[in-house]
């Protein structure tokens, strides 16, 4: 499964995230990671959920942050859901970019039974075609 949460700044994205995050933990049975540009949920989540920060990475592209998801995964194989915030900054790219992620995202979810959730600060109508139809 695959989430897109899409909104402009200041819409309250984050805290609905932080609430998917506390739910994921509560009812999943594998892991829930959350990758995140900066060290802001530090003390906003369970300490059970891994937040990596990819400040610490250089993610150009969706080539690049699908080889940076599938090194997640690889890792360890109990992960259930993959939450990223603030995808465009952590890609590098827009939201038009969004739909080249999302197809690797599909197979990975499929493949490894993982969900995803995408958090997009933006207009929901700046959004292409696979970005639109999983906005929630």
């Amino acid at each position: 499964m695959i989430r897109v949460l899409m909104g402009p700044k200041g819409s309250g994205k984050s805290k609905v995230l932080i609430s998917l995050v506390s739910e994921a933990t509560a009812n999943e049975a594998g892991n829930v990671v959350c990758v995140v540009k900066d060290d802001r949920y530090n003390y906003s989540v369970e300490h059970s959920v891994r937040l990596i920060n990819s400040q610490e990475f250089v993610l150009n592209g969706a080539s690049e942050f699908y080889g940076f998801i599938c090194g997640i995964i690889s890792m360890n194989f109990d992960v259930s859901h993959i939450f990223i915030d603030s995808i465009t900054r952590i890609m590098n790219s827009s939201i038009a970019n969004i739909d080249d992620i999302i197809p690797y995202l599909e197979k990975l979810s499929e493949k490894f039974d993982i969900n995803f959730t995408i958090v997009v600060s933006g207009d929901q109508t700046e959004a292409n075609v696979l970005t639109k139809k999983y906005i929630i």
